[in-house]
């Protein structure tokens, strides 16, 4: 994730995502990596060029994920003890399949990892215990480490009952409910449509993220599933990359307005974001761009 501010017409990068591979020992029936043609994992180079990267970028807040980034915690633990103390914020996307593993919360500990982004849902709930949910929340808080739960939903009934189960033992302003989307496995999830589209985005255009191949995109969301085939995607993340980002204030003014590869979902927040761009430029049409009811 890449969380911008506006300063003197020009862009300022504050967080990065780094997705560390889209491998994961789970097989959920709503992820959208479902269309996953072959498992990639970033090589120990790249994800040292990225980290120096951020820390000669002064992005102070660094979030690894994937697939399941744990499986590969010792390379993260490697290189973050050389960087650790350069980062305020060090966060990792996790499904929780180590949470009685004693070793893992040493390891995080040691990579400086002060949050902890937990996926737990009914779909999540298939491969992993709650006991080793509660006992990640439990563990963390005895170590100062951060946890926030983040709830994949296909209606108000799965918030309700997963609101039930975890209120016990995290407060509820830490847990953060999300609908299916449209993508990979996920289109096979029927989903309350009015409930979803009525949901805004949080991460375009506040979240930026880079893959396993070193590809730096607009939106850490599902789009980077579709990797260099779709406009999201702004090329190799480098420092000529990084800049151009920094001095442009829209960015929206770095996508062509092709159509859109076959089988990309394009959500209705983006859509109102694109359309009102789209306008302030005096641009009439944007009839190339695929909406969701044209797939």
């Amino acid at each position: 994730m890449v969380t911008f501010c506006i300063l003197d017409n020009n862009l300022i990068i504050k967080q990065v995502t780094v997705l560390i591979t889209n491998r994961c020992n789970f097989k959920c029936e709503h992820c959208f990596w479902g269309n996953l043609e072959k498992e990639e994992t970033i090589t120990k180079t790249k994800l040292k060029y990225v980290v120096q990267k951020c820390v000669e970028n002064n992005i102070k807040h660094i979030c690894f994920s994937g697939g399941e980034p744990v499986l590969y915690l010792d390379e993260i633990v490697e290189i973050m003890k050389l960087y650790k103390q350069k980062f305020s914020v060090i966060s990792i996307c996790t499904n929780g399949y180590w949470g009685n593993d004693i070793n893992i919360f040493k390891s995080l500990h040691i990579a400086g990892i002060n949050n902890i982004e937990l996926s737990y849902d009914e779909y999540h709930s298939k491969f992993v215990g709650f006991e080793k949910i509660n006992n990640i929340i439990t563990e963390a808080k005895k170590i100062g480490i951060g946890v926030q739960c983040v709830v994949s939903v296909a209606n108000d009934k799965s918030i309700v009952n997963f609101q039930r189960k975890l209120m016990n033992c995290i407060d509820t302003k830490n847990i953060t409910y999300q609908y299916v989307g449209h993508y990979g496995n996920g289109k096979n999830i029927m989903v309350d449509d009015r409930k979803r589209d009525n949901t805004k985005c949080l991460q375009f255009m506040n979240q930026i993220c880079i893959d396993f191949k070193g590809l730096l995109y607009y939106c850490c969301g599902p789009y980077i599933a579709f990797g260099e085939k779709t406009n999201f995607c702004v090329g190799k993340f480098n420092q000529t990359n990084i800049n151009t980002l920094i001095k442009n204030k829209k960015l929206f003014e770095y996508m062509n307005y092709r159509e859109y590869s076959d089988g990309v979902y394009m959500c209705e927040e983006c859509l109102k974001r694109l359309d009102n761009y789209i306008l302030s430029k005096r641009i009439c049409s944007c009839t190339k761009i695929k909406r969701r009811s044209s797939l």
